[in-house]
């Protein structure tokens, strides 16, 4: 993280877990405050960390920071009185918490793409739904129904039972497959088996201590406080997002068949399991079982029917998207090699024009061209030697004009030996640009 030390999740590690285990034997009284720091510390690391930081499919990671933060308002109702309080309500905030915890192990693990795409949400929701089916069926709906069933805590094995698998299998294919056995993964593996174990623990204790590993204090809700803690330093680990992708960054562009095994599989059971949850309520007569149990199985041969002719449309559909990409290859190649050519061809006609309109001697572009400046060169010629005749000439004559002036002046004081060396009168200016021009 950001300004963080590295070691900074060792620090959140040991301080939780320290905090948790020391509240596990006090009084509620006594545990409540710490439960709601630690908690509250859980949640506030964990967001820091992960809006301090960028990595890919941060989706999965805001599920689970969701799961902490449905533990933090858990750990809160303890300040609301034990009287307005079911004790039924702990088993489904914690049934909750687990469910997304679940689905946010499942973004994590089950994106296959460079980035979160609106398919892995769809799966995710499809199997949130199946377990939002199983629950309503045998833990929520019951408990809510005028007439609750003499088995009471047959809901609890079902629905945490269900969950506690799907922990399993994610935790096993966490610390079986070499690419997501990072550290941070390995954490949450952690969590999850930490809950994992004290559900089974809970489950096995039938009868009327049931639900007491679910209360406040309870086993179940002291391992939640633990994998809180576990998600918060996950979050802060420097693998943090790291794991859960395909080094290689590669797609998949069919659905794989263990989705599509799931898929059915869900769709099979959808109306199976509250037809089971019913009949073993006894809530309905005799007469109405017939009826319910042949509407579901049509509906469940319905729903595989849709999802396997979903599945033949999604191949079709990949098959020609193929196909066409076979196609838009084979025709970048052939534009390619046309663009080549064309190229190629200007570059010849550039060569042939430059050989045609140029001469080989002389470098010029024609004959017309090297007559023309040969003439210029024979005027500009003419031109230089006029002005160098002119400038000798100017130099004659002022040298003759200061001769004339001195003996002028030597006869003009009484010297008569200059007398006789004036020069006769100037010549006019005409004379002078005949010689001029003669000169030249």
């Amino acid at each position: 993280m950001i300004g963080a030390p590295r070691r900074a999740w060792l620090i959140v590690l040991a301080g939780g877990l320290t905090l948790v285990l020391a509240a596990w034997p006090l009084p509620h009284a006594v545990a409540a405050p710490i439960w709601i720091v630690t908690q509250l510390v859980t949640v506030a690391v964990a967001t820091y960390a992960l809006t301090s930081r960028e990595a890919l499919h941060r989706s999965g990671w805001w599920v689970l920071l969701s799961s902490c933060g449905l533990g933090l308002a858990s750990a809160a109702l303890h300040v609301v009185p034990a009287d307005e309080i079911s004790d039924e309500a702990w088993p489904i905030a914690l049934a909750a918490r687990s469910a997304l915890f679940v689905l946010g192990l499942i973004l994590l693990l089950g994106v296959r793409r460079a980035q979160p795409t609106d398919q892995n949400f769809l799966d995710a929701a499809i199997v949130a739904a199946g377990l939002a089916i199983v629950a309503w069926a045998f833990l929520i709906e019951p408990w809510i129904s005028a007439n609750p069933p003499d088995a009471e805590y047959t809901g609890v094995v079902v629905c945490f039972g269900v969950l506690d698998l799907l922990l399993l299998a994610l935790a096993l294919r966490i610390v079986a497959n070499p690419t997501s056995r990072t550290p941070t993964m390995l954490l949450l593996a952690a969590g999850a088996g930490v809950v994992l174990a004290a559900d089974i623990a809970s489950i096995l204790r039938v009868g009327t201590h049931a639900l007491d590993g679910f209360q406040p204090g309870g086993l179940v809700f002291t391992a939640w406080q633990l994998c809180g803690v576990l998600v918060a330093a996950a979050a802060l680990h420097p693998s943090y997002g790291e794991g859960y992708r395909r080094p290689d960054g590669g797609t998949e562009d069919v659905l794989p068949r263990a989705r599509f095994v799931t898929f059915v599989v869900v769709a099979l059971l959808a109306p199976v399991v509250p037809v089971v949850g019913l009949l073993t309520s006894g809530l309905l007569p005799e007469e109405a079982v017939p009826a319910l149990v042949g509407a579901a199985a049509f509906t469940c041969a319905l729903l595989v029917l849709l999802v396997v002719r979903l599945g033949n449309f999604a191949r079709l559909a990949v098959r020609r998207a193929g196909a066409m990409n076979v196609q838009s290859a084979a025709l970048m190649v052939q534009a390619t090699a046309l663009q080549q050519a064309l190229n190629e061809q200007q570059a010849l006609q550039e060569e042939l024009a430059h050989r045609a309109l140029h001469d080989p001697l002389t470098g010029l572009a024609n004959r017309a061209l090297l007559a023309e400046r040969l003439e210029l060169m024979l005027v500009n010629a003419g031109r230089a030697q006029a002005r160098c005749c002119s400038s000798t000439s100017t130099a004659s004559r002022t040298s003759t004009t200061r001769s004339a002036t001195r003996r002028a002046t030597s006869c003009w004081y009484g010297s008569g030996s200059g007398c006789g060396w004036l020069p006769p009168a100037p010549t006019p200016w005409p004379g002078w640009a005949a010689t001029s021009s003669r000169c030249c």
